[in-house]
């Protein structure tokens, strides 16, 4: 039996004895499958296409590398597309699993629209981070010993979009209420996770003078502990 079947099952009936989180009335408008059944084939039928539009999303991780190693090797402009292109790709298909996703846990207006405001407000961090906090011509044009931002957000961690990203996910699913949503946006944040490893190790170290300092004095990704200055 696919696990979309006991995912079924199991969102029925826990939504159907539970409207409250901690005590806090926050499902209290939830809106939910009404039988067994429709939900089991809900979601058996989300996750059947949800699989092949998470691949694609996780196709555009695989562009974001290629993109990067073609700065290091040649910057040819061809490959310069890889990432806008991969952009493209990935805001197709978290589009596409919002709008196929079944709706399980909608949180009621007045919370969705908190929920909506906080995503948009990380979105907004994510945008700035990629193409203001650093020009844009010298991010994504050209090639290696680029000048190296470690100001405003890139004082915080060597890659804040990181948590941008992953928290835009987060906040956009529980405004919706779609747990498909949240679990292709966790497959993505660990999707650039490994991204922004590879730019640690291998890239960043080769695109920007003086990167190595940097890793010395900032943290990785969560701004926890002190670095030695």
């Amino acid at each position: 039996m696919p696990p979309g079947y006991f995912l079924g099952y199991f969102i029925f009936y826990m939504l159907k004895n539970s409207k409250t989180l901690y005590g806090f009335p926050i499902f209290e408008n939830l809106h939910y499958t009404t039988s067994p059944k429709k939900c089991i084939i809900s979601f058996a039928l989300w996750e059947n296409i949800m699989n092949i539009y998470t691949i694609v999303g996780v196709a555009a991780f695989v562009l974001f590398i290629m993109y990067d190693f073609n700065q290091i090797s040649g910057n040819r402009l061809a490959l310069r597309l890889f990432f806008p292109l991969g952009i493209a790709i990935l805001i197709f298909s978290s589009v596409r699993i919002a709008l196929i996703s079944p709706a399980v846990a909608y949180p009621g207006r007045g919370l969705s629209a908190l929920f909506w405001f906080t995503a948009a407000v990380f979105f907004s961090l994510l945008i700035y981070t990629l193409f203001f906090a650093v020009p844009f011509d010298a991010a994504y044009v050209k090639g290696s010993k680029q000048r190296l931002c470690t100001t405003g957000v890139y004082a915080i961690c060597r890659h804040p979009g990181v948590l941008f990203l992953a928290a835009a996910y987060v906040f956009s699913a529980l405004a919706m209420g779609k747990i498909g949503f949240l679990i292709a946006g966790a497959i993505f944040s660990v999707c650039n996770v490994i991204y922004v490893v590879i730019q640690d190790k291998w890239i960043f170290p080769r695109v920007f003078e003086g990167y190595e300092e940097y890793q010395k004095t900032v943290h990785f990704l969560l701004p926890l502990g002190r670095m030695r200055s």
